[in-house]
């Protein structure tokens, strides 16, 4: 009698658990236009005005247009749109170094293999 009663009082116990568990709701999707965050921001005005002082000493190229930024660890990689002379749009990539960055290589339309930097660059940001 008393395995009996122990048994309801397990099956009882074990009913009331299972039909007060609740469910955690669903987390939100992400949208797929979520804004950047404040660093990225910050990271792409830096970029830019690094661009805009460096670009006009080292290249025929005097105004772009910076059409897009990709970021991978500590190196960017930036497409630029020459506005003041014909030609193709042309790659920079950068190196952020002490929360600075610092123009490592272009503008150029690609990066050769045989360059000391490529090797460094990450894969994924190579043309």
């Amino acid at each position: 009698m008393r395995k009996i009663l122990i048994g309801i009082f397990l099956i009882l116990v074990g009913s009331a658990l299972l039909f007060s568990y609740k469910k955690a709701p669903e987390p939100a999707s992400p949208t797929p236009t979520m804004a950047p965050t404040q660093q990225v921001k910050n990271d792409d005005e830096q970029i830019k005005a690094v661009l805009k002082k460096e670009i006009p000493e080292k290249a025929a190229v005097k105004k772009f247009e910076v059409l897009e930024i990709t970021y991978s660890g500590d190196y960017a990689k930036a497409i630029i749109k020459p506005l003041d002379v014909v030609t193709d749009n042309a790659f920079v990539y950068l190196q952020k170094t002490n929360n600075q960055w610092k123009l490592i290589w272009g503008p150029g339309t690609d990066i050769p293999q045989s360059d000391p930097l490529y090797p460094t660059v990450p894969k994924n940001l190579l043309p």
